[in-house]
């Protein structure tokens, strides 16, 4: 009984190794260039999170993905050669949604910088407008 239960244990260890999204496959390093990858971390956890670059400074996000007190590093382009990766030190300028909640999962953070945007990199031009 104990090996039938440590090797069931052992198939759903490697199992959850796998890719969650069946069907799935890699992206190719021009296919996503808006998309900005969002690390919280601080001295024990590490969260990970999406967002879509908007502008040439800003990020649209869901709100859970910041913790005031964790460090935060957005980076744009790929994630294994990054073309640019910014590391927010500083208390980022954010803007949440005033009643955050399951329901109003949202925000807005704003880069220390502008980006310099590569052809690899583009912003996500669904506003319409050239200023926005």
């Amino acid at each position: 009984l104990v090996l039938l239960l440590w090797a069931g244990v052992t198939v759903a260890s490697q199992v959850d190794l796998h890719k969650r999204i069946y069907g799935g496959r890699d992206c190719g390093a021009t296919e996503r260039p808006h998309h900005v990858v969002l690390i919280s971390d601080n001295i024990t956890h590490q969260s990970l999170c999406g967002g879509t670059l908007i502008s040439d400074q800003w990020v649209l996000s869901a709100a859970h993905c910041y913790e005031p007190e964790w460090t935060l590093t957005a980076t744009l382009g790929k994630l294994r050669n990054p073309t640019e990766r910014h590391v927010i030190t500083d208390q980022p300028v954010v803007f949440r949604h005033p009643q955050t909640n399951e329901k109003h999962d949202i925000m807005l953070l704003k880069l220390p910088k502008k980006t310099s945007l590569p052809r690899a990199v583009l912003p996500l031009n669904c506003l319409g407008h050239p200023n926005m």
